[in-house]
């Protein structure tokens, strides 16, 4: 079951990047779908380090860096989503108005 995690969460990971790279091209709507998605990933990936030390299969160093890397990567994200320009697409879901 461990195994299965630690899947997930290098899957989350990648997912990551690539949500990054596929979003510089888009509209507003998908920009901000992305957004949602690395945001989601991110707080998985730093949540699923509790357990990791639970199972004891990660170092308090690891997760301690983990987790300080995943606080900076927020701070820039804001930034990053602060300059997503609305355009006159509409959100059919109402989710990103």
């Amino acid at each position: 079951m461990i195994e299965d995690h630690i899947s997930r969460v290098m899957g989350d990971g990648y997912e990551v990047a690539a949500k990054i790279k596929s979003s510089e091209v888009g509209m507003y709507i998908l920009r901000m779908e992305n957004a949602a998605i690395i945001r989601k990933n991110a707080q998985y990936i730093k949540i699923s380090t509790n357990g990791f030390m639970v199972e004891e299969v990660m170092e308090p160093e690891h997760r301690q860096i983990i987790r300080e890397e995943i606080d900076k990567f927020r701070e820039l994200f804001k930034i990053w989503v602060a300059t997503f320009k609305k355009d006159e697409f509409e959100d059919e879901w109402g989710l990103f108005i």
